[in-house]
């Protein structure tokens, strides 16, 4: 039983959360603006780069937990010098882009090169079912590609008030059902919502201040790379698994947000859209510009979160198989789709 040195987890709780207001307070007396542009859903310029706060509270939450609780494994330390030096990389082009544009390409290598620095530090995506190739480049390739894919995700999905900080701090609580509590893990997990929640307040109903790109990519790298740590977990270990069920499992519950981002990137390329381009494509936008308020919008995907998460939690303690998962995910998926779209078309008559 590991027993806290000179913090609770309440005080770590509340100075954490603290922090992060105070930083967002700031971030909005700093007005780094963000200027409307064709893919935004706001129509006045907005202060932004609010995502520093989470990143600098939840860099305090790390640092803290270490001395609160030096009892934790010591294996994961490494790892967390890896996902250190990738929140530092991409945290700074990120914050640089939400003052000055820079070139996608300058991005998305900055974005390689965390993810690189994650898996230098020997943490890569499981696929138990092909361990006997022993096919460890090809492992690493594919775990770059996966946490590329989140930072971008991310960023993408970052289009209305409160949806990507709000379905993340959902998604939080999910995976803290799926790992020990008193674990390196488990307690940074814990400890990313009082640093994540500190942003929300000043973001929903109605936003105050953004997260800006600091903010977006920071999630995306930082639930890849839980989703990874997840993977340590024996609970649900299966040797014939395509892919490590803990890693997939534990990003189940935003299963319509990743849905959303890679169905408009398919139906762009089938309309002859450039990827790289700015747009309000997602399945979000439709909704909004079908008349549904951001909050409305939010919620309704706030509420996806608390439903694919219940199947996940469900999967992993065995109440469900995970093709019965996947079955009822795909129903609900298809029906969700196709009131988007009625709801599009009957504005666009």
């Amino acid at each position: 039983m590991l027993t806290p040195v000179f913090l609770s987890l309440t005080q770590l709780f509340f100075i954490i959360f603290w922090v992060s207001v105070l930083l967002v307070r700031l971030l909005i007396r700093l007005n780094i603006v963000a200027i409307p542009m064709s893919r935004s859903s706001h129509s006045v310029p907005t202060p932004s780069a609010g995502g520093l706060g989470i990143l600098a509270a939840s860099g305090l939450g790390m640092f803290l937990q270490t001395f609160a609780f030096p009892g934790l494994p010591s294996h994961f330390s490494g790892y967390f010098y890896g996902y250190g030096l990738a929140c530092l990389l991409i945290g700074l082009i990120s914050f640089y882009d939400d003052c000055h544009p820079v070139s996608y390409r300058v991005r998305l290598l900055v974005h390689v090169l965390g993810s690189v620095a994650i898996i230098l530090s020997g943490l890569t995506l499981k696929f138990p079912a092909l361990e006997v190739f022993e096919a460890h480049s090809l492992t690493q390739i594919v775990t770059v590609f996966c946490l590329v894919a989140l930072i971008n995700a991310a960023n993408f999905l970052d289009g209305l008030n409160g949806l990507l900080s709000g379905c993340v701090l959902l998604n939080l609580f999910f995976m803290l059902a799926m790992v020990p509590l008193l674990s390196t893990q488990g307690l940074y997990t814990l400890l990313l919502i009082p640093a994540l929640l500190g942003f929300f307040i000043f973001n929903f109903p109605k936003a105050k201040i953004f997260m800006g790109d600091v903010g977006s990519t920071f999630l995306g790298l930082t639930l890849g790379f839980l989703a990874l740590l997840s993977q340590e977990n024996a609970w649900l270990h299966s040797p014939t698994a395509w892919v490590d069920k803990n890693f997939v499992l534990s990003l189940t519950p935003m299963a319509f947000l990743w849905f959303d981002v890679g169905f408009t990137l398919l139906r762009r390329c089938f309309l002859g859209r450039r990827l790289t381009e700015a747009h309000r494509d997602h399945l979000f936008h439709l909704l909004h510009d079908a008349g549904y308020s951001h909050a409305t919008v939010s919620g309704i995907y706030f509420i996806s979160v608390l439903v694919m998460g219940g199947l996940s939690l469900s999967c992993y303690y065995g109440f469900f198989s995970f093709v019965d998962c996947l079955f009822m995910y795909m129903v609900i998926q298809a029906v969700f789709c196709g009131w988007v779209f009625k709801q599009s078309y009957a504005v666009a008559r």
